[in-house]
């Protein structure tokens, strides 16, 4: 079980990136060595608060992109952790439920997850919230 208090916690809006009528969040969780990141769609130009689940098909509403390494760069749903700088895998989420909550300035996210292994990963981040600049 993940449990992190004092993240910090990043959401982009990248609008409707993908053409599929919904708006494209990016979040980046990070405390200490453990990120992680988390990329859904949801109705909402406000904030990313929602229930997700997997994306699957051609229904984008509320789902998140499962983990998958495009390239040598992780996209997608992962949980891992930074060293002098760079990104390690830990694990792809690639199935479950995230529920993420902002009020103001601060967001929970609340996850029951498996990864590519049908390993389990489960728990929450508490932290402060900011809106990230899209590039």
């Amino acid at each position: 079980t993940i449990n992190i208090e004092g993240a910090e916690i990043v959401a982009t809006n990248y609008g409707d990136l993908s053409k599929v009528g919904m708006q494209n969040w990016y979040l980046e969780i990070k405390k200490d060595d453990k990120i992680i990141l988390l990329d859904v769609f949801s109705a909402s130009t406000t904030d990313p608060s929602g229930v997700y689940q997997v994306l699957s098909g051609a229904e984008y509403a509320n789902k998140f992109i499962p983990g998958f390494m495009d390239g040598s760069t992780p996209a997608g749903a992962w949980y891992g952790s930074v060293s002098n700088g760079k990104f390690r895998v830990i694990a792809p989420m690639v199935d479950g439920v995230i529920q993420i909550k902002v009020l103001g300035n601060t967001a929970t996210i609340e996850f029951g997850v498996l990864d590519d292994g049908g390993n389990l990963i489960e728990g929450s981040v508490k932290g402060s919230y900011t809106v990230g600049e899209a590039e």
